[in-house]
């Protein structure tokens, strides 16, 4: 069984993963520069609660 974070938003709710979030940015962070051609954009922050 998994355990995940439910937060309320104006919209609804919201469900996050933690350790699906963490794998994901891990990839994320491998792939970075993988191609240079590829434009620059601003990094998202997670929220950290």
């Amino acid at each position: 069984m998994a355990t995940v974070q439910i937060e309320k938003t104006g919209r609804g709710l919201l469900i996050l993963d933690p350790k699906t979030e963490a794998k994901r940015v891990k990839a994320l962070a491998k792939l970075y520069g993988a191609c240079p051609d590829f434009p620059s954009v601003e990094q998202l922050r997670l929220s950290e609660q």
